[in-house]
């Protein structure tokens, strides 16, 4: 793998995995990509455009046996601060 890795957050992961072809498309990608523990759990549904269906259940577990992704934990309370910080602000107002 070549390139700047990518960090991928929990809007990019479920944009991912909305295609249908996620795990085609990151292991195309010519870099490493990783995601935080945190978008391993908030990963877990997709909403329908339609509001009369339900929700789909989905994971990106299958993004790790590849090698496509890899999960990374925050090494201290600083570093979780600093990625929580960077998070996008509106993720967690829509939350049901």
């Amino acid at each position: 793998m070549v390139g700047v890795p990518i960090i991928l957050d929990a809007s990019v992961a479920l944009n991912l995995l909305a295609t249908g072809v996620g795990l085609s498309v990151l292991e195309s990608l010519e870099v490493n990509c990783f995601v935080c523990s945190a978008v391993v759990d908030e990963t877990i549904y997709l909403r329908s455009d339609d509001p009369a269906r339900p929700r789909e259940a989905v994971s990106i577990d299958r993004w790790f046996p590849s090698g496509a992704v890899k999960a990374i934990n925050p090494d201290s309370p600083l570093e979780e601060e600093i990625y929580i910080q960077f998070a996008p602000r509106g993720s967690l107002q829509n939350r049901p």
